[in-house]
């Protein structure tokens, strides 16, 4: 975190996010900093005792909504936080009683995420849409340089045709976005990066699970960048082609790991191309409700019988995921550590214990191991290691980062 000292302070910070909460019309605006895994927040303005005593707070990035778009879980855009999976069980989420939101990121001069701008309602609020972030954008660039971030506001995008008659007279960010999924979904301009999964009993990386960055916005997670532009199966597809590229490269004995929506799953050829590669290493996580769809869970039985290691999603929710490993049985079952950590803040200091342990019998009684990911900071890994979770993935263990060199 390096903004200018007193920055925070002016009065133009306060008149940016003004402007800002009455552009979107919501309750309150906030801009904050990052600071290495936690975000502070640096000044509010509000029409409402939402946020209030926000100021100075440091919260970490996976407990906040900010955080979850950042790493690309989230979208900028959230009309209703309470029918997100993700963002309904975020501590920030359930604590300040945030019901809608729009949000865009800060940059430095080098293009870096430095912060972040959003705008907050209690209620959810159905006119927010995938053009709102886009409101914001010039506000966060003129926060930026208030904040001491930037010298200078971020250069326009430059000006060109639109690729289709749909895009004329979009505002120059929702242009440039629209050409970066059409981009991606021809398979260009995606930076493939892997997490390790990590066996915590010995330390050792097990596989390595594909993540995906837009390399013509900055280095965004695929999924904040598709956002509603109507191509996410394409560009789902393409980042699986490119995901598989690697295989063979990864460190001798370990596997590559993919991450499959049902959607994807039924798109004809696309569990052929997965049946190619079963054999050789690969793990494959299959989206939360496949259990519950036969033709879905035809195929993902078609995996598992092909040698693929087959994982399903709880999609943020620790128990969704368990009907699907009941009924499909796969030797791997994911939660993610926000919605642990949400049991604690929900049920007191025992509840995530307590879950955790009940996860793990669950698991074990259908012959599957737990693995919990975005597992970002040393004491939940450790605390995660002390309940006897077998694998980890996440900040805390290594990665987004190139491939080892096998």
């Amino acid at each position: 975190m390096s903004a200018h000292p007193g920055a925070r302070d002016r009065p133009e910070v306060r008149r940016l996010l003004d402007a800002a909460r009455i552009a979107v019309d919501m309750d309150a605006s906030l801009v904050t900093l990052h600071d290495g895994l936690e975000e502070v927040a640096v000044a509010t303005s509000s029409r409402s005792a939402l946020l209030r005593g926000a100021v100075g707070r440091r919260t970490p990035l996976t407990d906040t909504i900010c955080g979850q778009v950042v790493a690309g879980r989230l979208p900028r855009w959230i009309p209703d936080a309470g029918a997100d999976p993700i963002a309904s069980v975020l501590p920030v989420t359930r604590a300040h009683g945030i019901g809608s939101y729009v949000g865009t990121p800060l940059h430095d001069d080098d293009g870096h995420v430095a912060g972040m701008l959003c705008c907050l309602s209690r209620a959810p609020d159905d006119r927010i849409g995938p053009d709102a972030p886009a409101v914001l954008e010039s506000l966060a660039s003129a926060l930026s340089v208030a904040l001491g971030l930037a010298r200078r506001p971020a250069a326009a995008p430059e000006a060109s045709p639109p690729v289709a008659d749909a895009s004329r007279g979009a505002p120059p960010s929702a242009l440039e976005h629209h050409r970066a999924v059409l981009s991606l979904a021809r398979g260009e301009d995606v930076d493939v990066l892997f997490e390790p999964v990590v066996d915590l009993a010995t330390d050792r990386p097990l596989a390595f699970a594909a993540a995906f960055r837009a390399a013509a916005c900055r280095g965004a997670a695929v999924g904040d960048v598709v956002g509603a532009h109507g191509l996410a199966g394409d560009v789902e597809l393409a980042c699986l082609h490119r995901a598989l590229e690697h295989q063979g490269r990864q460190p001798p004995g370990t596997a590559l790991a993919v991450a499959v929506s049902r959607s994807l799953l039924q798109r004809p050829g696309v569990v052929d191309l997965l049946l190619e590669h079963a054999r050789s290493g690969l793990w494959v996580a299959v989206g939360h409700g496949a259990a519950d769809d036969g033709a879905t869970y035809e195929r993902a039985r078609r995996l598992r019988e092909a040698g693929a290691v087959l994982a399903v999603d709880g999609a943020g929710t620790p128990s969704s995921g368990l009907v699907d490993a009941l009924r499909l049985g796969p030797p791997l079952v994911s939660v993610c550590a926000p919605a642990l950590d949400h049991a604690e803040d929900a049920g007191g200091a025992d509840a995530q214990p307590d879950l955790v342990r009940a996860l793990l019998a669950v698991t074990r009684s259908v012959g599957a191991r737990l693995v919990v990911r975005d597992v970002t900071t040393a004491a939940q890994l450790e605390a995660l290691r002390s309940l006897g979770v077998p694998l980890a993935r996440g900040a805390a263990v290594g990665g987004p980062a190139p491939l080892p060199a096998a």
